[in-house]
């Protein structure tokens, strides 16, 4: 089971999925001395570069990993006693506990869509909860889909006036 989720970041769409992790000893860990800044820790329930792929081969959209690579970013998540917060109870369960939740960094793989890619994939979530079976779409996925589908009303419709803006020597199209 992978539940994929999407971010759009400096105008790519980036995608991740997420699964679930297995149980970790608990260890208690006591820091002496300053904290020094250091990268994010990777998230438990990340899927990785190759549970991703095959989600999306599975989904029948192999042909949008042709030339893509990996990266890492980082996710802002709900984080609980510095533990992620799974966005579903198929991945894992939630803490019952009424302590705050704060938004912490983790560190995700990710692919980085070209953009017919992107449409492809969005156009491909559109009123879907699941893309194949095991492989099922979050939430945000799901805004961006309805959003695609949005802009694709209004242009459809007309219902829209074009523009250009220049952004460091280039003209990129704007509503």
């Amino acid at each position: 089971m992978l539940i994929l989720h999407a971010a759009f970041y400096e105008n790519r769409l980036f995608v991740w999925g997420e699964i679930p992790a297995a149980p970790e000893p608990r260890v208690n860990r006591v820091s002496k001395g300053r904290l020094k800044a250091s990268k994010p820790p990777p998230f438990p329930h990340d899927a990785g570069k190759d549970h991703l792929s095959k989600a999306l081969q599975e989904a029948g959209l192999g042909q949008l990993l042709n030339g893509l690579a990996s990266e890492t970013a980082v996710a802002w998540l709900p984080t609980h006693k510095n533990r992620p917060l799974a966005s579903s109870p198929l991945i894992s369960e939630s803490s019952a506990s009424r302590e705050p939740v704060a938004i912490s960094p983790w560190q995700v793989t990710t692919l980085a869509l070209s953009p017919p890619a992107e449409v492809e994939l969005l156009c491909a979530c559109v009123n879907q909860e699941v893309l194949a079976p095991g492989v099922i779409i979050g939430k945000d996925l799901r805004f961006w889909a309805t959003a695609l589908r949005f802009a694709g009303s209004l242009a459809a419709r007309q219902r829209f006036l074009p523009g250009l803006t220049e952004i460091r020597g280039t003209y990129y199209a704007r509503w």
